[in-house]
């Protein structure tokens, strides 16, 4: 495959055409696993042409934009699918039902609780479901959305969730494809794929579903290299750096993560480039 790989195959016995017989055999089944074929657009497949764990990834975010949209028919649609879960977490161990519960959309959380999703499943900060449902609103939270919950046995992660911000579905498909790679990539670390992304003219610093960036994800994870480089990428007003506009769902920075997740190197250097004095 051009720019991709060279497979060789060898075994001596050969068939009537002079092709290796174990050799097609393993071409053959090789195929039904992995895409080589440009036009093949089967989705149950690896292709090997992208970064580990990149199809799977996409399919999880999809599914949590979707909850994010309220769109249930696309959410219909995945449990379908005989290999596709709604029971999965993401790099912040925010589960789709998390997002749903947050974001006040009973029909959606009714309808994942229905596909046996956990009720109790704890996040990052040991927030669970129930504890979104009740941030919303000053604490005021999503009332149709507690009763769901409780009637299924949802229980409080006793942590304190204040809810700042909500999602505004903004993007088109391609772009929500760019923040998912971009945000992982910044959660592993993996500075080889964020310098991919940026060669690809993909805006580095987009949000998700929670408003979490790839600043958020690099500063949490400790990822001191990733964080560097993301930040070399920046070429807005540094200032904006420390507004609003880089809170996530909660208010928080990414400076913010940094210090919660105790990584001082990631705090010292975030505030080296914005300027400001280290503390």
């Amino acid at each position: 495959m051009g720019n991709v790989c060279g497979i060789s195959i060898w075994s001596p016995r050969l068939d009537d055409n002079g092709n290796s017989v174990r050799g097609v055999r393993v071409a053959e089944e090789l195929g039904k696993l992995m895409k080589f074929h440009p036009f093949d657009m089967t989705t149950d497949k690896v292709d090997i042409t992208l970064p580990k764990n990149r199809a799977k990834h996409t399919s999880m975010q999809n599914v949590m934009f979707a909850v994010s949209s309220d769109d249930i028919k696309f959410l219909e649609a995945e449990v379908k699918k005989a290999s596709s879960s709604l029971n999965f977490a993401d790099y912040d161990q925010r589960t789709a039902l998390h997002v749903a519960s947050a974001e006040g959309r009973p029909q959606i959380v009714d309808f994942l609780i229905k596909n046996k999703c956990d009720v109790n499943a704890q996040d990052r900060w040991g927030g669970r479901p129930l504890d979104d449902a009740k941030a919303f609103d000053g604490g005021n939270g999503h009332p149709k959305v507690i009763e769901i919950l409780e009637a299924a046995g949802a229980k409080s992660g006793n942590v304190e969730h204040k809810m700042k911000w909500n999602y505004v579905d903004e993007g088109n498909e391609m772009t929500k494809d760019a923040i998912v790679a971009t945000l992982y990539a910044a959660a592993d670390g993996d500075v080889s794929t964020l310098t991919t992304l940026s060669a690809q003219n993909v805006n580095l610093f987009l949000p998700d579903y929670d408003l979490r960036t790839s600043l958020h994800l690099a500063a949490s994870n400790g990822r001191a290299k990733a964080l560097e480089y993301l930040l070399k990428q920046f070429d807005g007003d540094r200032a904006a750096l420390a507004t609003e506009r880089f809170e996530d769902r909660w208010g928080a920075s990414p400076r913010d993560d940094a210090i919660r997740e105790k990584h001082p190197k990631c705090v010292e250097m975030w505030d080296k480039f914005l300027g400001a004095q280290s503390t």
